[in-house]
């Protein structure tokens, strides 16, 4: 699949909004990745990355960004990346901490019930 095949959609889910990422997340979509996530109009704000095929430095800076950008207003991004999945692998390579990446958009419901 190519960046030209790369979707965003969005739904509500809960008190949430769930952001899916498919296809490649390079950058030729890296910037509509960021501005996807900050426009979203939940407190908490989840990236589903299970279904892409590729991330590259341009997409996890993307996520870094909106990630800054959504804590200074005072909004959350949580990552939800499968630990068999693509980008679960790439963030493991990268360094990301594990604390910051769920399993499923339910891990991140349920965490946010809690709170």
């Amino acid at each position: 699949m190519s960046s030209d095949e790369a979707q965003i959609t969005r739904r509500s889910v809960g008190d949430v909004e769930v952001i899916r990422l498919q296809g490649d997340v390079d950058f030729a979509i890296a910037d509509d990745v960021r501005e996807a996530l900050c426009a979203a109009g939940a407190d908490v704000v989840v990236v589903d990355l299970g279904p892409i095929d590729f991330i590259d430095s341009a997409g996890l800076r993307a996520l870094d960004r909106a990630n800054r950008e959504l804590c200074v207003a005072g909004r959350t991004l949580a990552l939800v990346a499968p630990p068999a999945s693509r980008a679960a692998f790439t963030f493991r390579v990268a360094g990301f901490s594990s604390d910051g990446v769920h399993d499923s958009v339910d891990a991140v419901q349920q965490r946010v019930i809690r709170s």
